[in-house]
């Protein structure tokens, strides 16, 4: 899958603005689970039909999202980097 920069490297995370000034330098453009709290929205990238998902619970590595085509879906975040979706994509 390529992602936004068009390469096939882990996946960019969008809609970083938002984020406080440390966490966007720290990780460089790239998603980290350990930034994803309850509440924030998100997309599987291995999965774009099921749509835009929203976070209910991080424990560790595992995040529990519940997606609007997909239901609740627990992933390991040290596997599979969400994309963190953007008010304005909403």
């Amino acid at each position: 899958m390529t992602n936004a920069r068009g390469d096939h490297g882990t996946q960019v995370l969008i809609g970083v603005s938002g984020l406080p000034c440390a966490a966007r330098s720290a990780m460089s453009g790239v998603m980290s689970h350990l930034i994803l709290s309850p509440g924030m929205f998100v997309r599987h990238p291995q999965h774009p039909e099921w749509g835009v998902g929203q976070v209910q619970s991080r424990i560790g590595e595992m995040v529990t999202v519940s997606f609007v085509e997909a239901g609740k879906q627990v992933i390991n975040g040290s596997k599979i980097a969400l994309i963190l979706v953007s008010d304005a994509e909403l």
